[in-house]
């Protein structure tokens, strides 16, 4: 897939997940859920914020780039304790954006952002 490809998907995508993209464009390391919340502008105060983040991961889990899914679960975050057994940590599907890319990927990520401003 090519980055124009990505942008034109990303336009049909909501804000959110649109800047959850970019965060595991831009991450070198696995994705926690406090990071992926970061992203989102929400507060972990907020109503079913769980629901949200699940729903965020789910939907880029699903996400299907050239027959790979967007992003892969690492198992269990061991550094949120007894939550940890529930949150998982996350990166991106390295067969799906190749290190040379990633650039212009986050380019049309960051794009899509801008015009929605």
């Amino acid at each position: 897939m090519t980055p124009q490809d990505y942008k034109k998907r990303l336009r049909k995508s909501t804000t959110e997940i649109v800047n959850t993209s970019l965060l595991f464009l831009e991450s070198e390391r696995p994705v926690t859920y406090s990071q992926i919340l970061e992203a989102t502008g929400k507060s972990e105060t907020d109503k079913d914020i769980g629901r949200t983040i699940g729903g965020i991961l789910s939907t880029l889990s699903r996400t299907i780039l050239d027959g790979e899914p967007f992003i892969i679960s690492l198992g269990p975050d061991a550094s949120q304790g007894k939550e940890g057994k529930r949150r998982l940590l996350w990166k991106l599907n390295p067969k799906v954006v190749s290190e040379d890319s990633k650039s212009d990927f986050q380019e049309a990520a960051r794009e899509v952002l801008e015009e929605r401003k």
